[in-house]
């Protein structure tokens, strides 16, 4: 099974789909985490992404397609979820050509949450730069003020989540992610679900969500 999980920045569609992953052993397919890896490296075109992100803004399509062409030709056997992306009608069509050869999308999960909550969310956000694990001062903060709970590195701020940096991504996410949210409703694979209640509810209506589509079993 192949999962799309659509939602403006902070709707916790990263953390939705690491449980699945988890519990269903399906490949991962974060954009957001390989371009932020990308951006760490001294390239041109490390900076190039860097600068891109730090205003939160989106890359260009052919770079995305060399992302994706490289990630299906690897993990196509497995089901996939795919976090956050396609992020753009273009890049929507692109993911459906790409993914032909091994199948399709078969559900696409909608996370609604209200622009006042995703800038209340983003705003207390904190980020391991060294494990990549993500912490929210109101929702799940690290145990100890400031550092990783797995690997002890200090917490930073992520730079494309100044207020800034997110007000840019909530206006792209309006003008350029919602056709893609109709896209999918089109293709009858859409299913929206409340983004603002505790992690644990959201899951569970997820999950019910997919055993209902066919039978997949939690990995033992």
């Amino acid at each position: 099974m192949n999962i799309v999980f659509l939602g403006p920045p902070g709707s916790g569609k990263g953390t939705q789909a690491r449980l699945l992953v988890k519990e269903f052993n399906w490949a991962y397919f974060s954009l957001g985490d390989i371009l932020r890896r990308l951006a760490k490296e001294e390239t041109d075109l490390g900076k190039k992404i860097k600068k891109t992100l730090e205003k939160g803004k989106l890359v260009d399509d052919q770079l995305v397609a060399k992302i994706l062409k490289s990630f299906l030709e690897e993990k196509a056997s497995c089901g996939i979820i795919f976090d956050g992306f396609p992020r753009t009608l273009s890049q929507a069509k692109l993911l459906a050509k790409a993914i032909n050869p091994y199948g399709k999308i078969d559900l696409a999960i909608y996370l609604q949450v209200s622009d006042k909550e995703v800038r209340r969310r983003l705003g207390a956000r904190l980020v391991c730069p060294h494990c990549g694990a993500v912490y929210n001062l109101l929702t799940c903060p690290p145990k100890k003020k400031g550092v990783c709970d797995f690997c002890g590195h200090r917490l930073k701020k992520r730079s494309d989540e100044t207020l800034t940096a997110i007000n840019t991504r909530l206006k792209l996410f309006h003008q350029r992610t919602r056709p893609v949210i109709d896209y999918f409703e089109d293709k009858g694979v859409l299913v929206a679900v409340d983004g603002e209640r505790p992690i644990g509810v959201i899951y569970q209506e997820i999950k019910k969500i997919i055993l209902r589509l066919g039978a997949y079993k939690p990995r033992q």
